[in-house]
C-alpha cells in the first residue's frame, strides 16, 4: 500500500519564504520537524518547490527603461556589474548579479572581444580614435580622460588598449603631455577651505585677443572664479571680478596670492580693506601675499593641466590662422569677434 502523501500545503507560505530566503532544504526540513513536527525529505521538499513553481532565483526584469537605464550607466557612468546591481537596487529594481549580467549580454554591452573578432575590432578602434584626433577632440587626453570619453560616445574599449593606440597615432601629443607633467613641487599645506586663494592671469591667448584670469582655492582646488574676455588683465577688470564673486559665493578668503602685477594694486587694497573690517590690526602682508607667477603652485598647476588638455589645441589652431594670414593682430574688429 503506496504511502500517504504529506500534506505540505498549511506551510507553503512559509517554505516558500524561508527558500526565497536563501535557506537550503536541509534546514527548511529540520525547521518543519522542529517547528510543527512534520517530517518530510530534502528530496519532497525539492519535488514540492517545482510543482509550486518557486525558485531562489529572481526573475529577470526586462523593459526598454531598465534597458536604457542600463545602457547608460554602462556607458556614461562606466559602471561595472557590481555598482549597476547597487543602483538599479537602490532605484528600486528587484535584480540579482546573475540578472545584471544575463540582462547587460542580452541588450549587447559586452565587455571584451572575441580573439576571432579582435582584428576587426583592432580595425575599427583605430578608424574611431584617427576621427576623434583628426576633429581635435582628444589631443593631450590622459588615460582616464581618454576612457570616459569614448564610454560616453558608447564604445566599450579597454583603458590600456585604448590608450596604446592613441599613442601610435599622435606619438607627439603623449610626448607634450607626458612632458607638461614632469613637474616636481615641494609640499604645500593648506589649513583649510578658504584660508588662501591664489589668483593669476592666462598669457598664452592674449595675442588672439583673449585674456583669462582665475581664481583656485588652494585647499580644495576650487575654481572660485574665471574670467574670459579682452579686457582681464587690468586691475578694474581685476578688482570686479573679486567682488563679484564674493557677492555671489558669499563667501571670503582669509589670504590671496599672486604676482606683483599692476593688475593686482586694487584687488590688494580691497582685500587688505575687507580684512580690517574684522581685524582691526591686520598688516597687509598678513592677509595678501605677493610671489612670483611660477611660485604659485595651485593656480600654475591648474593653467598646465588646463592648457594640456583644452587650451593648447586652440592657441595651435591660432597660430595656423595667423600663419596662413587669416588672423590680424592689430585688427581690433577681429580681435573682439
Amino acid at each position: 500500500m503506496p504511502r500517504s502523501e504529506i500534506d505540505l500545503d498549511p506551510y507553503k507560505q512559509e517554505i516558500i519564504r524561508l527558500y526565497r530566503d536563501k535557506t537550503s532544504t536541509e534546514e527548511i526540513s529540520k525547521f518543519l520537524k522542529r517547528a510543527h513536527d512534520v517530517k518530510v525529505s530534502q528530496r519532497t521538499l525539492k519535488r514540492r518547490l517545482r510543482e509550486w513553481q518557486i525558485s531562489q532565483r529572481i526573475p529577470i526584469p526586462d523593459n526598454p527603461q531598465l534597458r536604457a537605464r542600463m545602457s547608460t550607466l554602462f556607458y556614461e557612468h562606466c559602471a561595472n556589474d557590481k555598482e549597476i546591481l547597487h543602483i538599479l537596487q537602490k532605484e528600486g529594481v528587484a535584480i540579482s548579479q546573475y540578472g545584471v549580467e544575463t540582462l547587460r549580454q542580452r541588450i549587447g554591452l559586452r565587455r571584451r572581444v572575441s580573439r576571432f573578432d579582435r582584428e576587426e575590432a583592432d580595425e575599427q578602434l583605430y578608424e574611431i580614435v584617427q576621427k576623434e584626433l583628426d576633429k581635435g577632440t582628444i589631443g593631450g587626453f590622459g588615460r582616464g580622460f581618454l576612457y570616459n570619453y569614448f564610454r560616453n560616445q558608447m564604445h566599450c574599449i579597454a583603458r590600456d588598449r585604448l590608450f596604446s593606440v592613441v599613442k601610435k597615432l599622435d606619438p607627439e601629443g603623449v610626448y607634450r603631455r607626458a612632458n607638461d607633467l614632469q613637474r616636481h613641487r615641494l609640499e604645500y599645506i593648506v589649513p583649510g577651505p578658504n584660508y588662501l586663494w591664489s589668483i593669476d592671469g592666462h598669457c598664452k591667448l592674449d595675442f588672439f585677443g583673449i585674456e583669462i584670469y582665475a581664481a583656485i582655492d588652494a585647499y580644495s582646488r576650487y575654481i572660485t572664479w574665471i574670467y574670459i574676455g579682452f579686457s582681464a588683465h587690468t586691475a578694474i577688470s581685476v578688482l570686479a571680478q573679486f567682488l563679484t564673486t564674493l557677492k555671489l559665493e558669499d563667501i571670503h578668503p582669509q589670504r590671496v596670492r599672486s604676482d606683483r602685477g599692476v593688475e593686482t594694486a586694487m584687488l590688494a587694497a580691497a582685500h587688505h580693506a575687507f580684512m580690517k573690517k574684522h581685524i582691526s590690526d591686520i598688516s597687509f602682508n598678513d592677509c595678501y601675499w605677493f610671489g612670483t607667477s611660477t611660485a604659485n603652485q595651485r593656480i600654475e598647476s591648474w593653467w598646465g593641466q588646463l592648457t594640456s588638455g583644452m587650451l593648447y589645441r586652440w592657441r595651435e589652431y591660432f597660430w595656423r590662422l595667423n600663419s596662413d594670414h587669416l588672423f590680424e593682430a592689430d585688427n581690433l574688429a577681429v580681435r573682439k569677434l
